[in-house]
């Protein structure tokens, strides 16, 4: 029978892979962490289109 190490020892050792190559682990972000990052992204939105376009560039 193939068993499965707990999710949590999974986990760290993705993290230690990714780590030995030069990758990063996201950070897990909270309820609160991610409303905020919401509100800010909706502020910026100018056109309600769900997409952050930078402006036009100008002629010179």
């Amino acid at each position: 029978m193939n068993v499965s190490p707990p999710a949590t020892l999974q986990k760290l050792s993705v993290a230690s892979w990714l780590r030995a190559h030069g990758k990063f682990v996201r950070p897990e972000l909270t309820r609160q962490q991610k409303q905020e990052l919401k509100e800010c992204f909706e502020l910026i939105d100018a056109d309600g289109s769900g997409i952050d376009r930078p402006p036009p560039l100008l002629c010179c």
